[in-house]
């Protein structure tokens, strides 16, 4: 038998029409009759396949891909196939030569959030991808690989959504800065006061009054320059004055109005405020002085509280967790986000007691990224969070800026911890979805590679041939369809897999009962094999057994229970066919390859145990393999609801 003269590749997909009709003898790969075993496997595996996939083959990388491109390619396509990839890609060939280099090497390669542009709905979009390249290898064209299988990913949604939280946080700084220049253009003096009495910042008018460095003035030639009256206008000591005192850092009390004396004699009224600064515990915090004009007052005093509403809409409107801290990371103030989050009070967390919402494992990395954000001028780390109110800890990115005075020196830092949780658990899936595609990539060609050749022996001829092997694809197909469909942690269940393949049979699947729980969830790696033994007993019952007579039945019953030597759930499943009639010897000899793979492969791979017997009534087989362990939990949970499936029989 000629394989050469069968045609290819199988399937009905677009991709799948376009290579058939193809004119191959025109390119470098010439004839696909002449084509490696390795390229037409590989091409076959990825036109049955749901993600983008590309087959790179020979030096020109003379590119074949699947349905799933189409959208990626985009105007190059159908111009694309049968040519060189970079006569598609010309942008693409500087830097994507190197990495193919390495892949023709025998090396698999994956390039992260790579940026394409592509055509979509007519218009030029900027669109990134994770783009894994392995070597295929062909045993006999020497070590390194004759061809490259390319699978993408696309992160589009990821990038776009980290460039956002960047753009947030550069308004963050940029914001600050504003306040800053605010506080500079003011018209009335004002500074922030300790509370130990230090002048933590003042503004060019406040410099003006107090022309000392610091804010204590106990020179009597400068008091005398103050004099001060209460309400009642009667005069007051200026080293009793609230107003004074709290200059000199002393007490925080009402402001009250003053005379104040130029250096050319001149006396001008203004009115010393000072206010508190306390947090959420009414704990204080330090002061903010103001001395203005009576006739600026009001204008002063508005401009004043239009700007730090401003700054407290913005801290406390933003998702992010936002504190401040002096060198060291000792905290000395928390915003609400930081309170409600973890629970603490903002006086639980100064200084370091914020350590204490973070998870024990890292709060050593966290104390060291600290010793280190002096010397660098930045400290970014990734942490978990506990959450108050559901006691879990959350991945959280925090990231902090610092403050800096006229001469560079760091004066305190502002930072952010932003919630990542989502965002790192998708990457770790996304991780987990590639090494997964790349292992049942192996799996199924190896699979289909066994088939096909079990199928070649069995066959009598090319059109048996064609047809046997066209339902056993089919049947993989359903399987692997099956499994696309699961995330990371899913599984597949068995009354899926069989009411699926029964489904697909055409020989009266009505004569069918069906008996057994649903929910018996299998091993993914287990899931192919098993469904090709269930397509060989549905396919010769067709032929010549329970459904393909009318008087005839088949029963299905699965159920689920622990091996007797060893901790382990099995899945137990009954096939038990009646009433068939048998013309002549009973077709024993259609079940070489079906027997092959229940009696030997599936102990063999499976570690499963069968039994199969040519009854005069039909055919009874039994098999029984592991499950996956969520089955077991599943099984054992008291007062679970374990549905069943229930298909009795209506045409028997």
């Amino acid at each position: 038998m000629d394989r050469r003269s069968t045609p290819w590749p199988l399937g009905s997909s677009a991709m799948a029409e376009r290579i058939r009709a193809f004119d191959w003898s025109a390119t470098p790969l010439g004839p696909v009759t002449g084509w490696p075993a390795m390229l037409r496997d590989t091409v076959q595996l990825a036109l049955h396949h749901a993600m983008p996939m590309a087959v790179l083959w020979g030096e020109q990388r003379i590119q074949l891909y699947n349905d799933a491109c189409i959208p990626i390619l985009g105007k190059r396509h159908p111009d694309s196939l049968g040519r060189p990839a970079f006569a598609s890609w010309p942008e693409a060939a500087g830097p994507a030569e190197p990495l193919l280099a390495r892949t023709i090497a025998g090396e698999t390669v994956t390039l992260a959030d790579a940026p394409l542009r592509l055509d979509r709905d007519g218009r030029d979009a900027e669109a990134w991808f994770s783009i894994t390249t392995s070597p295929l290898i062909d045993g006999d064209a020497g070590p390194h690989a004759a061809g490259i299988l390319v699978t993408a990913f696309e992160t589009t949604a990821t990038v776009i959504a980290d460039r956002e939280r960047a753009a947030a946080f550069a308004v963050l700084r940029k914001r600050e800065a504003q306040q800053r220049v605010i506080l500079e253009v003011l018209p009335v003096g004002v500074a922030v006061v300790r509370p130990d009495g230090e002048l933590e910042q003042c503004n060019a008018v406040m410099r003006h009054f107090l022309p000392t460095e610091t804010m204590p003035s106990r020179d009597p030639e400068r008091q005398g320059r103050w004099q001060g009256w209460d309400a009642e206008g009667r005069s007051i000591d200026v080293r009793d004055f609230p107003g004074a005192r709290a200059l000199r850092g002393e007490s925080v009390l009402p402001g009250m109005e003053m005379l104040y004396t130029e250096d050319d004699g001149r006396r001008v009224w203004v009115r010393v405020a000072t206010v508190p600064l306390i947090d959420a515990e009414r704990l204080p915090q330090g002061q903010i002085t103001v001395v203005h004009d009576v006739d600026a007052m009001k204008r002063g005093a508005e401009a004043l509280r239009a700007s730090e509403s401003r700054f407290r809409s913005l801290v406390e409107g933003i998702p992010q967790l936002v504190w401040r801290a002096r060198e060291g990371g000792l905290w000395t103030w928390a915003s609400p986000q930081w309170t409600e989050f973890t629970g603490q009070s903002c006086a639980d967390s100064l200084d370091m007691g914020w350590l204490d919402a973070v998870h024990p494992e890292d709060r050593d990395d966290a104390r060291a990224l600290w010793e280190k954000a002096a010397a660098s001028g930045s400290l970014a780390m990734a942490g978990r969070l506990r959450h108050a109110a559901s006691g879990e800890y959350r991945w959280f990115q925090t990231r902090a800026t610092p403050v800096r005075d006229a001469d560079g020196t760091i004066i305190e830092w502002l930072g952010t911890s932003t919630d990542v949780h989502e965002l790192r658990a998708l990457k770790d899936r996304q991780q987990i979805l590639v090494a997964e595609l790349q292992h049942r990539t192996r799996n199924l060609m190896g699979v289909v590679r066994s088939m096909t050749q079990k199928t070649m022996e069995t066959s009598v001829d090319l059109d048996d041939f064609r047809a046997r092997l066209w339902h056993r694809l089919d049947a993989l197909a359903r399987a692997q369809q099956l499994l696309s469909r699961l995330d990371d942690y899913g599984r597949v269940t068995f009354d899926e897999l069989i009411r699926t393949e029964i489904a697909a049979m055409d020989g009266g699947p009505e004569r069918v009962t069906l008996d057994g729980p649903m929910d018996v969830r299998l091993r993914s790696s287990s899931v192919q094999t098993l469904a090709m033994a269930l397509h060989e007993l549905a396919t010769n019952a067709v032929k010549y057994g329970a459904l393909g007579q009318a008087q005839a039945t088949l029963a299905i019953r699965w159920w689920v229970e622990r091996a007797a030597d060893e901790d382990r759930p099995m899945l137990w499943v009954d096939w038990r066919e009646s009433n068939v009639r048998h013309e002549g010897a009973q077709q024993g000899n259609r079940w070489g390859h079906g027997r092959e793979l229940i009696e030997r492969a599936l102990p063999y791979q499976l570690d499963a145990r069968t039994s199969f017997a040519l009854t005069p009534d039909g055919v009874h087989c039994t098999i029984a393999v592991p499950v996956s362990h969520t089955t077991a939990a599943f099984m054992d949970m008291p007062g679970k609801d374990h549905r069943s499936v229930r298909s009795a029989s209506r045409g028997g």
